[in-house]
C-alpha cells in the first residue's frame, strides 16, 4: 500500500499540483469571471467549488480578489488549502460553507475561526457542519449508505439556498 500510494503521488498528484498551482489558476479564474461579469452585468452569478475549488470559490467572494465584484454568492463544499484569515477575511457577497466534521483539510477548528471572523462582517454567511461526514462528502458520498446519501442531498440544498442568504 505504501509503495502504491507513493507512486500515485509521484505520477499523479505532484504533476497535477504543478499544473494547477495558484499562479496558473488565479489568472484563468479571474479572466473567466471578469468576461462573464462584464458581458452580463445584470446577471446574478453564483459560484460553487468543492475541495481544491472551494478555496477559489471563497476567494472569488473576497474584496481583495479583484477590483470588480465578480460573483453574487459563494458556496464551498469541503474546501481545502484555505488560508485563514487571508482567504476569507473580507467577503462582499453571501457565502456558505459545507464542512465535514471529520475533515483534516478544513477542520472544525478552522470552521469555528471562519465563523468568528465572519461575525464581524456585514454580509450574510453560514457554516454548516455535517456530523460524521468525511472530506469529499458533497460529491463522493456512497449512495448505498443512508447518512452519506442524506448529507449529499443536504449539501445540494445548501447550494440552492445560498442565493437567499
Amino acid at each position: 500500500m505504501y509503495r502504491s500510494g507513493y507512486l500515485y503521488m509521484v505520477l499523479f498528484v505532484m504533476p497535477w499540483s504543478f499544473w494547477h498551482r495558484q499562479s496558473v489558476i488565479i489568472p484563468i479564474i479571474k479572466s473567466f469571471f471578469q468576461i462573464l461579469r462584464t458581458e452580463n452585468p445584470d446577471l446574478k452569478i453564483g459560484v460553487a467549488g468543492f475541495c481544491w475549488g472551494g478555496r477559489y470559490a471563497l476567494l472569488l467572494g473576497q474584496e481583495h480578489f479583484s477590483d470588480l465584484h465578480l460573483v453574487d454568492a459563494v458556496f464551498a463544499g469541503h474546501p481545502s488549502l484555505v488560508s485563514i484569515p487571508k482567504d476569507i477575511e473580507a467577503p462582499y457577497c453571501p457565502a456558505s460553507v459545507a464542512v465535514a466534521s471529520m475533515d483534516s483539510y478544513f477542520s472544525l477548528k478552522m470552521a469555528a475561526k471562519v465563523e468568528e471572523l465572519w461575525k464581524k462582517e456585514n454580509v450574510k454567511t453560514e457554516i454548516v457542519i455535517y456530523e460524521g461526514a468525511k472530506h469529499g462528502f458533497c460529491v463522493r458520498g456512497n449512495m448505498n449508505v443512508e447518512q452519506e446519501k442524506q448529507d449529499m442531498k443536504k449539501a445540494i440544498q445548501q447550494v440552492r439556498i445560498v442565493k437567499r442568504l
